[in-house]
């Protein structure tokens, strides 16, 4: 929450300091409800409500921000299905979120996550079956599936979107336009992950390139070893 200084017709300055002072930006603007301002002797703050985007951010200095009335920034489109196999909730969600490189993964990330916890209401261990679906202007669709296990399944889920969006954004060849960000998330209680606890070889030397058979022991969370 911020105050604006100066607006003439569509272009206007606020703040008088810097946001995240990246100086050209494309952000979302606009009003705000404000409940109450929490008084401090070291800082003093608003306590507000966002109103929808009305006004797009291109500056960030550290003099302020600026940017025009009416126009909104180009935002990226995230969409959440999460089902909770254990309780049979599921709930289905969806945001805008700017399309900004360096900022874009951490805000998918955040926005499902919260998605996740809202439709659990616990944190704690599971397995999660994941699939999710990303496009853009110049990306042709890419879908990826998964199975995680974790002590807080809702952090563990998502992971692998992170990483997947940080590639994106952080693409050396090509600047990436994403458009949507679709994910399905099916999670259960329980633990379904196991540990390899002895690997046979059947013999100490190989040839390069040499076909083998490998064969070992797992052992289930809580069950008996399986050869």
């Amino acid at each position: 929450l911020g105050t604006i200084t100066w607006i003439e017709n569509r272009p206007f300055l606020a703040f008088g300091h810097p946001f995240l002072n990246r100086g050209v930006v494309e952000y979302g603007a606009g009003g705000a409800y404000i409940h109450d301002v929490i008084n401090s002797n070291i800082m003093s703050f608003k306590l507000g409500t966002a109103l929808p985007v009305r006004a797009r951010v291109t500056r960030d200095r550290g003099a302020g921000v600026a940017g025009e009335l009416g126009t909104i920034p180009q935002t990226v489109k995230v969409s959440t299905r999460v089902l909770d196999k254990e309780t049979g909730r599921e709930g289905e969600y969806s945001f805008q979120a700017i399309r900004d490189e360096p900022l874009l993964p951490g805000l998918a990330l955040a926005g499902v996550l919260s998605f996740i916890d809202r439709t659990l209401d616990r944190i704690g261990p599971g397995t999660a079956t994941i699939r999710f679906k990303v496009t853009g202007e110049n990306l042709p669709a890419i879908e990826r599936e998964n199975i995680y296990y974790g002590e807080d399944i809702a952090v563990a889920a998502i992971s692998e979107i992170g990483r997947f969006l940080q590639l994106l954004t952080d693409n050396e060849f090509l600047q990436v336009k994403i458009d949507e960000i679709a994910v399905g998330i099916e999670i259960t209680a329980e633990r379904l992950r196991a540990r390899l606890t002895r690997l046979d070889l059947p013999k100490k030397e190989f040839y390069p390139g040499e076909e083998l058979t490998v064969t070992g022991v797992i052992l289930p969370f809580r069950g008996e070893e399986v050869d």
